[in-house]
């Protein structure tokens, strides 16, 4: 074979060829890392998870804990309604009585109401006309005779 300046024509080979086992043991140790790798970030997502539970539970107590006091005020304030309803239906039993059957059928008499204040006044159960004011807080201009309807 002709030699060209300087240069050899037989081809150059690598050091050693891989062995069968080369490739395999790569492929063992990349499965090996990427394994281990996986189970520490399924570790590290499992801790994230359990810590979300413990904060939502801790939460849903809290919540919980919210929620029942404020039924339990809910339940007072119906108690005290019902004892309010209960003390106002006992005074309008007693107003009527002192009134007299007149009064609960409605009819009007301007002696009437004139007692009825008095009767009141006598209770001391404060007085309070149409409009919600107590006799001492009504200006004079607001304090009228009762006119019946028919004059």
């Amino acid at each position: 074979m002709p030699v060209l300046a300087g240069k050899s024509t037989a081809t150059t080979r690598s050091p050693t060829p891989p062995t069968s086992t080369e490739p395999t043991q790569n492929s063992a140790n990349r499965i090996r890392d990427n394994q281990r790798r996986s189970r520490a970030r399924r570790k590290e997502y499992i801790l994230e998870l359990e810590e979300k539970v413990r904060g939502y539970e801790q939460n849903g107590v809290s919540a919980s804990a919210q929620i029942q006091a404020a039924a339990r005020k809910v339940v007072e304030e119906n108690e005290q309604l019902k004892r309010d309803i209960s003390r106002l239906r006992q005074e309008n039993e007693t107003l009527y009585r002192l009134l007299g059957p007149s009064a609960r059928n409605g009819e009007h008499d301007n002696s009437v109401e004139v007692g009825a204040r008095e009767i009141v006044e006598k209770a001391g159960v404060p007085c309070v006309d149409s409009a919600g004011f107590k006799d001492a807080q009504v200006p004079a201009a607001r304090k009228k005779p009762h006119r019946p309807w028919n004059e």
